[in-house]
C-alpha cells in the first residue's frame, strides 16, 4: 500500500528510538489495481510568489484523490451516447470516478429499460469503463440494484431470515389443542420449526421438537402431576423484506446475510455476467449500509451457535426468554438468572457478528478480489462489531446524513425541515478511518451529503464544512450522494433521486462545482499521502454494550451512525473519546480481534504499517480473557497499556466464564502497582513495558510520553499524518473564532510550510520555538477556512514566505449603481435591473422571484489612494456562490464562508475600476414555481419524491429563498507583515 520510507517522530517521553516505518509493498490482485493500493507519489509543485517560482513537495492528483459520485441509473434507461455525455461533464467538473447504482425507473421510459446484468447492460457497463478510462476516471459498481443485496432470483430458501418465538400453555394430563406452527404473513408458507422446549411449574423441562408431526400437531401429553407447562417454539421465518429501490425486474427478496450458500447463489449471476470479461473491469464492488431489517437467524443458526460458543443454546432457551425453571439447577447456583441471560444474550450477538463477518463480508470481499476488483463496504448498521466489518473491506465507508452544527458566522441552516436527524459527528466517522488505519488500508471513504438539506436547497457553502469535518475524522475519499443519470433532452430539473444532493449538470451550482472539486482533490491528495500519525488506540468494548443490552432476547444490536445515543454517547468509551478529542490527542479505535494482531516493536505497538504509543482501555466491566492476555503480552514486550478507571473484573459470555473470570483476576492480581506522583494514577512494570491505571486521562497520557496537539485550544481541529520528510496536518476552523496568532505543533520541525488547498498558494510559515523543543507557527484562519501544514524535520528547499496580511486602513464599502443582468438559467431570464441597494433579486419581479441561475452584478468604483500591497474583497452575504472579475481579469470564485478574496495590487488601479460578480443562486425558487403551477416533474416509480420528513415532496407552499449578492461589498487595504520572532 504505502512504499515511502517515513520517519515518524513525536515528543513522547520515552527512551524509544525514532519511528521506523515498516516499508511494505502489499500484494496486488491485478496490475490494473496497483495505483489503488499504492501511495500517492510526491512531485514538485510550482508556486509563484513574489514573482519567483519555487518548488514544494506535493502529492500528485490521481482519480482517487478527486471526489467521486454515486451514479444512479434509473430503470437502467441509459444509452452509450448519454453515458459519454455525462461522463465528459463530470470530468470537466474534476470528478475522479463514479459508482453505478441501478434503481427504480421513470414514467414514460419503460421501453428504454435495460435488464440488469443482461448482455446489453454489460455492454453499457463496458462502455462506461472505457469512457471513464479515456477521461482519467474510474468506475465502481454496487453488487446489485437498490439495497441491500437481493433480487428476484433470491428464493425463499435464501431469503433473509428471522427468529419467531411462540409460546403455548398446557396443563398436565392434557393434549395441546392448537397446532405448533407459524405461517409467514406475506406468502402464508409455513416456517420451519427449529425447536420446541417445555418447562413445568414443578421444575421439569423437556425437548419436545421430535414430538411435533409435519402437520404441527404435538403428539405428547405431560404426565399427571407434573404441573402446568409453558412451551416455547422457535420458528425459522422469512423477514419478508424486499430490496429497497430496486431496478425494474430486479425486485425480490433480500438475501440471507448469515448464509454463505445464499451469498454464493446470489453472486452466481454476477459470475455469469462477468465471465467474458478480463479481471479488473471495475475498481471496486460496493455494498451499501446494512439495512436488513429484523434479520437475526439462518437455517443452521443453532448449530453455528454451538460451534462458535462451545455450548448448545437449545439447553438455555427457557432462560433466554425469561422462563423461571430449573435450567440453572446444579450449574450456576452463584449467578442470578438475569446475569446468565445477559451473558447468553452477549453470545447471541457475538454469533450474529461472526456469521455476518465470516459468511457474508469476508466471502464477498474474496469474491470481489477474484474478479480483480476491490471491495468497498459500509459496515454501519451491521449487528456486530463494525470495526471488524469495516476493516474486512479494502475501502471501508461511512456516511454523512443530515446537517451538523458549526460555529461559522452566516452559515445557512435548514429553513424548512422540521424532521430532526442525528447530526454527523467526527467521533462517529472515526470508526471507519480507524479500521482503515489499523488494518493498513489506504482509503477510508464516505457517502457524503445524503439529506444534507432539503431537496434543491444544498449550497456549496453548506457542503464544505461537512467535507472538512469528515477530513478531520480521517476520511480521505469522498463519494457524493449523488448524481442521477438524466438524458440530455430531458426537461429541467431532469431525473432526480429521492434522498440526495443533486450533483448533476442541472444544478445551478454545477459551474462552481469544478472549483469545489479542485479543493477536494488538493485536500484528499494530502490525506492519502504518507501514513496515519495517531498516538493512541482506544479500545471499543463491544461486549459491555452487548451484555448491558436490555432489548428483547434475540433482537439484533445494530451499530448505526444514526443512533450513537444508544451505543456511544454517555458510555465510558464515548466519554473518553470526547475527552481525548477535545484535548487534542490523536487516536484510533480498535477492536478485540484487531488487538490480537498487534505487535510490539521498539516499545511501540504496530498494526499494518502504522504504529501507536499506547492502548487505552476505557472504564469497562468485562473484557475477553484473550484480549486481556494479549494486552499483557504487549506490555511485557515493551508496550504501554492504560486502563482508564478500574481494571475489568469479569469476562463476557457464558461458556467457561467462571474459569476465565478467575484467570482474568489472577492476571491482573499479579500486577504490582506503584504510585506515580499523580493523584490516583498508578503504574505497574510488566516486562520491559508498563500498565497504567487511573481516572486522570491527561496524567495517564503524560506518563506514557504522549503529548496532545494544543492547537485545539484555539478552536482549530486537525488530522495528522507522517511522510518521508516529516509530518503534514489538515487544519480547519469549524468551531472557533478567527485565529490570528501563534499556534503550537507537537514535535520539532526545521521548516514549516503552509498550503491553502482552496487557492493553491503556499509559503514558509513564521516559526518560533515553543516549550519542550516544540515549534509554534503563526496562523491566520477565519471560521470556515482550512489549511495544509507541512513540517520538515530537516532543512527544506528554499520556500517563499507565507503572506500574512494586516489592514493598513479603513474598510471601504463599494456603493453606487449596480447593474444586474441575468445571464443563465430559467424558467426565463428576468429583465435587467439597476439598483443602489443590494437586496435579494427575488424582490425585483415575478420572473426574478422564480429564477434559478446566474446573474452578473457590475459596478464601477474608484480605488482609494492608499498604499497597499493587496486588497481584501469581501462580498458579505452571498446567495449562494460567486465568480469575481476585476478590470476584465478573473480574480477567483467564492462559494463558501468567509466569501472573501485577496486581490493583488497590480489587478487594481488608482482611479476607476470595473467589478463584475457572477452570482448563482440555488434551484429551489424555480422548483417552488413549478410546483405552484402544477408542472409535473416528479414522475418516478417506487418512492418517487419525498421531502426529508419522508412526506410527499411539495414546495408550492414554501417561500422563495433569498438570492443574489446581498453584501455589503467592501475593500480593505492590506500589507504583508513579518514578526520579529520569525527565525
Amino acid at each position: 500500500m504505502i512504499t515511502a520510507k517515513v520517519d515518524k517522530y513525536s515528543t513522547r517521553k520515552s527512551s524509544l528510538p525514532k519511528f521506523i516505518l515498516v516499508s511494505l509493498l502489499f500484494c496486488i490482485i491485478n496490475v490494473n489495481l496497483a495505483d489503488a493500493f499504492q501511495q500517492a507519489a510526491v512531485s514538485d509543485f510550482s508556486v509563484s510568489s513574489d514573482k519567483k517560482v519555487h518548488n514544494i513537495h506535493r502529492p500528485d492528483i490521481r482519480s482517487e484523490q478527486k471526489a467521486w459520485t454515486r451514479w444512479w441509473w434509473m430503470g437502467n434507461a441509459v444509452t452509450k451516447e448519454g453515458i459519454t455525455h455525462q461522463l465528459e461533464k463530470m470530468a470537466e467538473a474534476n470528478f475522479g470516478g463514479v459508482e453505478i447504482s441501478p434503481i427504480y425507473g421513470v414514467e414514460g421510459y419503460e421501453a428504454a429499460y435495460v435488464d440488469y446484468l443482461s448482455r446489453e447492460w454489460m455492454e453499457l457497463l463496458e462502455h462506461t469503463v472505457q469512457e471513464s478510462k479515456r477521461l482519467g476516471m474510474k468506475v465502481d459498481m454496487i453488487t446489485g440494484t437498490g439495497w441491500p443485496f437481493g433480487d428476484n432470483h433470491v428464493t425463499t430458501e435464501d431469503a433473509a431470515r428471522r427468529l419467531v418465538v411462540q409460546t403455548y400453555r398446557l396443563s398436565s394430563g392434557e393434549t395441546l389443542p392448537q397446532r405448533i406452527q407459524h405461517s409467514n404473513r406475506r406468502n402464508m408458507e409455513k416456517a420451519d420449526l427449529h425447536l420446541l422446549k417445555g418447562y413445568s411449574s414443578a421444575g421439569y423441562s423437556a425437548d419436545l421438537t421430535s414430538f411435533v408431526d409435519d402437520a404441527g400437531q404435538l403428539n405428547w401429553t405431560p404426565e399427571s402431576g407434573s404441573g402446568n407447562w409453558q412451551l416455547i417454539a422457535l420458528f425459522n421465518d422469512w423477514t419478508n423484506m424486499q430490496v429497497k429501490r430496486a431496478a425494474p425486474g430486479a425486485e425480490g427478496h433480500v438475501m440471507d446475510p448469515f448464509s454463505e450458500k445464499a451469498l454464493e447463489n446470489y453472486l452466481a449471476r454476477f459470475d455469469s455476467a462477468f465471465e467474458p470479461y478480463d479481471k479488473g473491469v471495475l475498481r471496486a464492488f460496493f455494498n451499501d449500509s446494512y439495512e436488513v431489517e429484523r434479520a437475526n437467524w439462518t437455517h443452521d443458526f443453532l448449530d453455528q451457535f454451538q460451534k462458535y460458543r462451545s455450548y448448545d443454546l437449545r439447553d438455555y432457551i427457557g432462560l433466554f426468554y425469561g422462563v423461571q425453571n430449573a435450567e440453572l439447577a446444579n450449574r450456576d447456583i452463584e449467578s442470578t438468572t438475569d446475569e446468565i441471560r445477559r451473558r447468553i444474550q452477549t453470545d447471541f450477538h457475538q454469533t450474529i457478528h461472526d456469521l455476518a463477518l465470516n459468511r457474508f463480508v469476508k466471502p464477498w470481499v474474496d469474491w470481489a478480489h477474484s474478479k480483480g476488483s476491490l471491495a468497498r463496504n459500509q459496515a454501519h448498521g451491521f449487528p456486530g462489531n463494525i470495526l471488524d466489518i469495516y476493516g474486512a473491506a479494502d475501502i471501508p465507508e461511512t456516511e454523512i446524513f443530515g446537517q451538523s452544527q458549526f460555529r461559522i458566522p452566516g452559515l445557512r441552516k435548514n429553513q424548512v425541515v422540521s424532521h430532526r436527524v442525528d447530526a454527523p459527528n467526527p467521533l462517529i466517522l472515526k470508526f471507519t478511518s480507524s479500521a482503515a488505519h489499523v488494518e493498513g488500508r489506504l482509503l477510508a471513504s464516505s457517502e457524503t451529503a445524503t439529506w444534507l438539506d432539503e431537496h434543491f436547497m444544498v449550497s456549496l457553502s453548506q457542503l464544505r464544512p461537512h467535507t472538512d469535518m469528515q477530513f478531520i475524522a480521517g476520511i480521505n475519499h469522498t463519494i457524493y450522494h449523488g448524481t442521477t443519470y438524466s438524458p440530455e433532452e430531458e426537461d429541467w430539473p431532469g431525473w432526480k433521486f429521492y434522498a440526495s444532493t443533486h450533483f448533476a449538470p442541472a444544478n445551478t451550482f454545477w459551474d462552481d462545482l469544478g472549483d469545489f472539486n479542485r479543493y477536494m482533490a488538493n485536500t484528499q491528495s494530502y490525506l492519502q499521502y504518507g501514513i496515519p500519525d495517531n498516538d493512541i488506540l482506544l479500545y471499543f468494548p463491544i461486549h459491555d454494550l452487548w451484555q448491558a443490552d436490555n432489548g428483547n432476547a434475540g433482537e439484533p444490536y445494530y451499530i448505526r451512525v444514526h443512533n450513537p445515543n444508544r451505543w456511544f454517547y454517555g458510555t465510558n468509551m464515548g466519554n473518553t473519546a470526547e475527552i481525548l478529542w477535545g484535548r487534542g490527542f490523536a487516536f484510533d479505535y480498535i477492536s478485540d480481534s484487531q488487538i490480537l494482531r498487534l505487535e510490539t516493536l521498539n516499545a511501540e505497538l504496530h498494526s499494518g504499517n502504522t504504529s501507536y504509543a499506547a492502548v487505552v482501555v476505557p472504564g469497562i466491566t468485562s473484557i475477553p480473557l484473550s484480549t486481556a492476555q494479549k494486552l499483557m503480552e504487549l506490555a511485557r514486550n515493551g508496550g504501554t497499556v492504560i486502563f482508564k478507571g478500574n481494571l475489568p473484573q469479569t469476562v463476557p459470555g457464558y461458556h467457561n466464564y467462571r474459569e476465565d473470570e478467575q484467570s482474568l483476576k489472577k492476571l491482573f492480581g499479579d500486577l504490582h502497582f506503584q504510585p506515580t506522583g499523580y493523584s490516583g494514577v498508578l503504574r505497574a512494570a510488566v516486562g520491559s513495558g508498563q500498565i497504567l491505571s487511573g481516572n486522570n486521562s491527561e496524567a495517564l497520557l503524560n506518563i506514557a510520553g504522549i503529548h496532545r496537539e494544543a492547537l485545539v485550544d484555539t478552536g482549530l481541529s486537525y488530522i495528522r499524518r507522517s511522510n518521508e520528510y516529516g509530518r503534514h496536518y489538515f487544519l480547519t476552523n469549524l468551531y472557533g473564532e478567527a485565529v490570528d496568532g501563534w499556534i503550537p505543533l507537537a514535535g520539532h520541525a526545521e521548516t514549516v510550510v503552509i498550503f491553502d488547498p482552496l487557492t493553491e498558494k503556499a509559503g514558509k510559515a513564521m516559526k518560533r520555538m515553543g516549550t519542550e523543543g516544540t515549534v509554534e507557527i503563526y496562523m491566520q484562519m477565519k471560521p470556515g477556512e482550512s489549511r495544509i501544514i507541512r513540517t520538515y524535520k530537516e532543512s527544506a528547499p528554499e520556500f517563499p514566505i507565507w503572506s500574512y496580511h494586516q489592514p493598513t486602513g479603513e474598510q471601504y464599502e463599494l456603493n453606487g449603481s449596480w447593474q444586474i443582468e441575468f445571464k443563465k438559467g430559467g424558467p426565463a431570464l428576468p429583465t435587467p435591473v439597476i439598483t443602489e441597494r443590494l437586496v435579494s433579486w427575488t424582490n425585483f419581479s415575478r420572473d426574478a422571484e422564480r429564477f434559478a441561475g446566474t446573474a452578473t452584478y457590475s459596478l464601477k468604483f474608484d480605488l482609494p489612494d492608499n498604499p497597499a500591497s493587496s486588497w481584501k474583497l469581501s462580498l458579505g452575504r452571498v446567495a449562494e456562490s460567486a465568480r469575481v472579475i476585476i478590470n476584465g481579469q478573473p480574480a477567483g470564485s467564492v462559494w463558501a464562508h468567509p466569501f472573501e478574496l485577496i486581490i493583488p495590487e497590480e489587478q487594481l488601479k488608482i482611479g476607476e475600476n470595473e467589478l463584475e460578480i457572477h452570482v448563482t443562486n440555488l434551484m429551489i425558487n424555480r422548483i417552488i414555481d413549478m410546483d405552484r403551477r402544477g408542472i409535473r416533474w416528479q414522475k418516478f416509480y417506487d418512492i418517487n419524491m419525498v421531502d426529508i420528513n419522508y412526506q410527499p415532496f411539495d414546495a408550492s407552499g414554501w417561500q422563495p429563498m433569498e438570492s443574489g449578492l446581498l453584501g455589503p461589498v467592501t475593500l480593505t487595504p492590506l500589507s504583508i507583515f513579518e514578526l520579529p520572532e520569525f527565525d
